[in-house]
């Protein structure tokens, strides 16, 4: 099967995430200002209702509403917009089924949003000047799968197979399964699919190295930060409070140059934003 033409095949999905290396420009750009931002975003009116929305949500909400969009990004400020707008990005691209993996709809939203949540709050000790970097990162590593999805969907294929004898279906389908079915896994299809719409570098490949990111040559840190978010999101997401008795490899924290008690703070952080973030913006 060539990658290439499953990637070609993605006319399904939203063209929403294609604002978000646009945007990710123009704040990196110091001569950019909040004018710059309100015409990108104003081109899809779609789009910027749902940021509008958001951030008169009970997450963002300030004293009083915003008015309208040029009043939000003002009031929201520049340090909060990518996150603002990744998080109206997602809702249209992310909260959906994946019947290919035998995942209910909902279930790649909040793991995506959890394992964001957790490299931001890695970023700021680790990163600072790159939390949108690592932000996006963690919010669209899983989105090869909704790919994979749409690929075998319309040939009414799966990547699971069988149940159990409680009669769940199966769960935990690795790369290893994609790879052998498809000739490629889920972190190739998303990095082939966000390269195609023109996602940086610095994005689009702790993406394809998350699962193994000592391969990774020029953004080692970054993907050695997705790997372990992307692997405790699906805790966090569903436990009630962080453990204590994470295990925690000297690797990671080597690369990462952090303190397993920092590196454990980071996850409680997380894990309280996402909460926070699910009760007001998901339900």
């Amino acid at each position: 099967m060539n990658l290439e033409q499953v990637v070609s095949e993605m006319d399904e999905i939203p063209s929403a995430p294609r604002i978000l290396p646009k945007l990710q420009a123009i704040l990196r750009n110091p001569h950019s200002d909040i004018g710059d931002i309100t015409s990108l975003l104003k081109v899809d009116v779609s789009l910027a209702a749902k940021i509008l929305r958001l951030a008169n949500s009970s997450y963002f909400a300030g004293a009083a509403p915003a008015s309208g969009l040029d009043n939000a990004i003002q009031r929201i400020g520049l340090r909060e917009i990518n996150r603002l707008v990744s998080l109206a990005v997602s809702k249209g691209v992310l909260d959906v089924a994946l019947p290919a993996y035998n995942a209910k709809e909902g279930e790649l939203l909040e793991t995506s949003l959890c394992c964001a949540q957790l490299m931001h709050s890695l970023a700021k000790e680790i990163g600072p000047d790159e939390l949108d970097t690592y932000y996006t990162a963690g919010l669209f590593h899983g989105v090869g799968k909704l790919v994979i999805n749409q690929y075998l969907r319309p040939r009414g294929l799966t990547l699971y197979g069988g149940h159990d004898g409680a009669g769940e279906s199966m769960q935990d389908i690795g790369p290893e399964v994609e790879t052998k079915i498809l000739g490629f896994d889920h972190t190739e299809a998303g990095a082939a699919f966000l390269t195609s719409w023109q996602f940086p570098q610095d994005i689009v490949d702790p993406i394809r190295f998350q699962i193994s990111p000592q391969t990774s040559e020029s953004y080692r840190k970054i993907s050695h930060a997705l790997h372990f978010s992307r692997n405790t999101a699906s805790l966090l997401s569903v436990v009630s409070e962080v453990p204590d008795d994470v295990e925690v490899s000297d690797e990671l924290l080597s690369t990462l140059e952090i303190e397993k008690k920092c590196l454990l703070a980071c996850m409680t952080q997380a894990h309280a934003e996402y909460n926070l973030i699910k009760s007001s913006l998901l339900n």
